[in-house]
Order: structure tokens, then C-alpha cells, then sequence
């Protein structure tokens, strides 16, 4: 599966892949995996303080019922798109399927 393959399956969107003007390529053999845009300032700042109140809503759920939410159907559903997209060492013996 390559990687825009691996992307979209985890549902990102073709413009969200390919719309910007950073590119990332794979540390493994250099090839291009996307274009991201960039954000400036004001964004990323708009960016963090939905980060923090997402979790400062999320330390007030229980331990246990936080524990449970990995296990959902949803996360297990995408966990093997994004499980791909795992850093990956060179040299390391893949058993990806």
C-alpha cells in the first residue's frame, strides 16, 4: 500500500495530502509522501488552545472509562492505516501486511 493510499485510508482528504507547500518525504528512500500546508502564527495558537481545552475535558473522564476508549470500534477500525505510518527504522524487518 503506499503511502497517499495509507493517508487517505486514515481519512485524510486529497487536499489535506497534497494541497501545500511543505514537503515530507520518507526517511527510508526519500520519496515524497506529502505536501502539508502551513499554518502561521495566529493559526497554530488556535490550534493549541483547542489542544488544551480537548484535554482538559478529556482528565476529567475517569481512568477507567479513558482506558476503555482504545479499545473502541472506531479507533481499531483506523488503527491499521495509521499502524503503517508508524515510524519505521531503516533495517528494521517489517511485518507489515
Amino acid at each position: 500500500m503506499a503511502h497517499g493510499d495509507i493517508l487517505s485510508a486514515s481519512g485524510l482528504t486529497a487536499a489535506e495530502i497534497g494541497g501545500g507547500s511543505l514537503a515530507v518525504h520518507s526517511p527510508i528512500d526519500g520519496s515524497a509522501i506529502a505536501k502539508l500546508k502551513t499554518h502561521g502564527a495566529a493559526e497554530v495558537q488556535a490550534m493549541i488552545a483547542q489542544g488544551v481545552t480537548a484535554f482538559r475535558a478529556w482528565r476529567q473522564v475517569p481512568a477507567p472509562r479513558r482506558g476503555e476508549q482504545p479499545q473502541s470500534a472506531a479507533y481499531n477500525a483506523a488503527s491499521g492505516p495509521a499502524a503503517r505510518l508508524s515510524p519505521v527504522v531503516p533495517g528494521d524487518i517489517l511485518f507489515i501486511t
